[in-house]
């Protein structure tokens, strides 16, 4: 959520609110929580509720994250593919204990099975670079990749089977 959406939530805050001065993090939601906890900061934007009872958490979007693939690769955008294939594929995926993370690995979980990324990252950007570099699968919300989708970078794919919506 930091890295797409804070800086236009900042903004707007700012354009708003001139006099008051903003300061943003883009931090897992374990620190996020910690820090508001802490009094160290007001509101935090995370992928999912609080896990702390203390802190007041309210869901305020829809979102689906989506299994994509190199383009021009083994797979055409839109495809569907089966839990099964999808095993077979190396995969390269946020690290644990993020909430994209989670979310996935519940899915798959539900789904009756579970997922060895072959790569693990924080960073969105080296994600779907790995997955254009044709390192395996990737699998984010359609909202980060969208622009590399534009871009013809890589194509989202569909998995039969695998429900994988969320809520920020």
């Amino acid at each position: 959520i930091g890295s797409r959406f804070m800086p236009r939530y900042v903004k707007l805050f700012r354009d708003s609110y001139p006099d008051i001065k903003i300061k943003g993090l883009c931090a897992p939601a374990n620190i996020l929580e910690r820090k508001i906890l802490d009094n160290e900061i007001d509101v935090a934007f995370s992928e999912g509720l609080a896990k702390d009872a203390m802190i007041v958490s309210k869901e305020y979007m829809d979102d689906h994250l989506v299994v994509f693939s190199k383009k021009g690769g083994k797979y055409a955008a839109g495809e569907t593919i089966s839990i099964e294939e999808l095993c077979s594929n190396d995969l390269v995926l946020r690290e644990y204990g993020s909430g994209t993370r989670k979310v996935f690995d519940e899915a798959c979980e539900k789904a009756g099975f579970t997922v060895e990324p072959m790569i693990e990252s924080f960073s969105i950007e080296g994600i779907i670079n790995a997955v254009a570099e044709g390192l395996g699968l990737g699998g984010l919300s359609y909202r980060l990749i969208d622009r590399a989708v534009e871009e013809d970078m890589v194509v989202p794919i569909q998995v039969g089977g695998l429900d994988l919506r969320r809520k920020f």
